[in-house]
């Protein structure tokens, strides 16, 4: 039996770079998501809550298909 990776709607920078990695991005870190959203503009900007940023699954899905 295998075990299945499940994920959020919205995922933290951490999450989304893991997110990326395990759909074949594997050089996707931290500093490639900032980079892509806030100097490339390919990502939206992602839901700030508190202190904390928050990005939708449906906005990485989207840049895979873009790329």
């Amino acid at each position: 039996m295998t075990a299945v990776k499940t994920y959020r709607e919205f995922l933290d920078i951490n999450q989304a770079a893991q997110y990326l990695q395990d759909k074949g991005f594997t050089s996707c870190t931290v500093q490639t998501i900032r980079y892509l959203a806030y100097e490339k503009g390919l990502l939206p900007r992602p839901a700030v809550l508190g202190r904390r940023a928050y990005w939708r699954r449906s906005d990485l899905d989207k840049l895979i298909e873009k790329l």
